[in-house]
């Protein structure tokens, strides 16, 4: 599992950064590899399964996704867009 994740680019996330990439696949437009997703809406989802990430921990996350490659904003700086990496 730990050579897989190495290959996928995910070794360096923290389990809060998983989390955040999983909710934001899980909300995705599966043709379009796009995902719009806020605070607010990450928060909703998880609640439910009695996860817990601060807000600045999903902004963080969201940060460290976007340098590893793993998602792209799109849309300019402030949007909560992303292209998730299809490969």
């Amino acid at each position: 599992m730990d050579s897989a994740a190495q290959e996928l680019g995910l070794g360096s996330l923290t389990d809060s950064d998983r989390i955040v990439l999983i909710i934001l696949w899980d909300v995705a437009d599966k043709n379009a590899s796009q995902a719009t997703l806020s605070f607010e809406l990450f928060s909703e989802l998880t609640k439910k399964q009695e996860i817990v990430v601060s807000r600045s921990q999903f902004f963080k996350s969201l940060k460290k996704l976007e340098e590893v490659g793993l998602i792209t904003r799109i849309d300019g700086p402030r949007s909560g867009t992303y292209r998730l990496k299809a490969e």
